[in-house]
């Protein structure tokens, strides 16, 4: 195998919009208000949702980097409108 060389880097992430950004933040925000508002913890919603408890960690916070699918599920899970 090649190794990297000094002047490779790895690839970034992708550069989001400004209002994707702030869409994927609102939406974790109200997952994370309603799974406090039904007094679920954060370790019983991941079990459920099949998740680590870090990958639900960062649906709430509203990183992009996490599956759209695992964050509608989430959202499914605690009874959330889509």
């Amino acid at each position: 195998m090649d190794e990297m060389s000094r002047t490779e880097r790895p690839a970034r992430a992708r550069p989001y919009s400004s209002p994707a950004r702030a869409g994927v933040r609102l939406l974790g925000a109200e997952i994370a208000r309603e799974r406090k508002r039904a007094r679920v913890t954060a370790a019983d919603l991941a079990e459920r949702a099949r998740i680590s408890l870090v990958t639900l960690r960062k649906v709430e916070r509203g990183e992009p980097s996490v599956a759209i699918g695992t964050v509608f599920e989430v959202a499914v899970l605690l009874g959330i409108d889509l």
